[in-house]
């Protein structure tokens, strides 16, 4: 089987679905399978009649015409729905593997149930799920682990944590900056604008291998992202035990079960009420402990679930 993976730019760049792609990529070849990876859409009108083509949701819209006019169907492999006009033209003459079940429910809204050959591999962490840890008495040292991008609720977050200011907390951000050229400095602006400078770091993405350790260092996952057809941070946390405040996004039902999640509402009065009562409430913060064993998906069942897809797909 050979393989002809595209995405845009280098697989190693910090971002979930990036990760996802080199965890899958790492996997195939560990299995012998023979995998090229392309940053860009050089080369997609090479590809030949026994190749297997998956492509990244991050360059659909991007390579549209090239994909519709392919001699062989390729494998989508979304992370996102594309906000493209005849989607559904792509769509009907491809395979699909989704990340979470939001990109099933996306698609459903495009076209009735079924039209779609939609299959579901959620992703992995490559850390086992821990619960020994020290909890604080309230939230105060609060983390935000996501690449600077619009819509992922940076400056709703401090839009909120701006009316709190009387109570004691400190934010920390993480976050690849070169995914949207200049929100980053949007969301520095912002801070400095709330008068915030003192009490949130505006920081670079740090490495996967050191998530675990500073998510034990949180008292608080804040995530006010306004979509996410997963959310491999809210898990993350779940998996280290760390309280997560969230809107509802990703597979947040099933995040529900783990007792560590309290969901903050589209409204910003109802969000920032929610975010208080952490704060400065013992006892609401308390009751964002673990209830049972989470299962933690590890990244060598991902990828055996991705092997045998394409084995039995192609």
């Amino acid at each position: 089987m050979k393989v002809q993976f595209y995405s845009r730019g280098p697989v190693e760049q910090v971002s979930g679905g990036f990760h996802y792609n080199q965890r899958i990529i790492d996997y195939l070849r560990q299995r012998g399978v023979d995998v090229d990876y392309h940053p860009d859409k050089t080369g997609l009108d090479a590809v030949q009649p026994g190749d297997v083509v998956i492509v990244d949701s991050l360059v659909v819209d991007e390579y549209f015409d090239e994909l519709l006019n392919l001699a062989i169907d390729p494998i989508l492999f979304l992370h996102m729905v594309p906000q493209r006009p005849q989607l559904g033209h792509l769509l009907r003459r491809s395979r699909i593997i989704g990340s979470g079940e939001g990109i099933r429910e996306s698609l459903q809204q495009l076209a009735n149930r079924g039209e779609f050959d939609i299959t579901i591999i959620e992703p992995g962490i490559a850390f086992a799920g821990t619960y020994d840890r020290q909890y604080a008495k309230t939230a105060r040292r609060l983390l935000y682990l996501a690449n600077y991008l619009p819509g992922k609720g940076h400056i709703r977050a401090l839009d909120i944590l701006a009316t709190l200011r009387n109570s004691d907390w400190t934010l920390d951000m993480h976050g690849n900056q070169a995914l949207e050229p200049g929100f980053a400095d949007r969301v520095r602006a912002a801070v400095s604008e709330r008068q915030l400078d003192n009490r949130v770091n505006v920081g670079d993405a740090i490495p996967y291998a050191a998530v675990q350790q500073t998510m034990a260092q949180a008292d608080l996952l804040l995530n006010l992202s306004e979509y996410e057809t997963y959310s491999m941070i809210n898990a993350e946390a779940i998996a280290c035990g760390l309280p997560v405040c969230s809107t509802r996004v990703g597979n947040w039902r099933q995040f529900a079960e783990s007792g560590l999640v309290h969901f903050a509402d589209a409204d910003d009065a109802s969000a920032t009420a929610t975010l208080a009562t952490l704060i400065d409430d013992p006892a609401q913060y308390a009751q964002l402990r673990p209830v049972g064993d989470w299962q933690v998906r590890s990244w060598e069942t991902v990828g055996a679930e991705f092997y045998d897809w394409l084995q039995s797909h192609t």
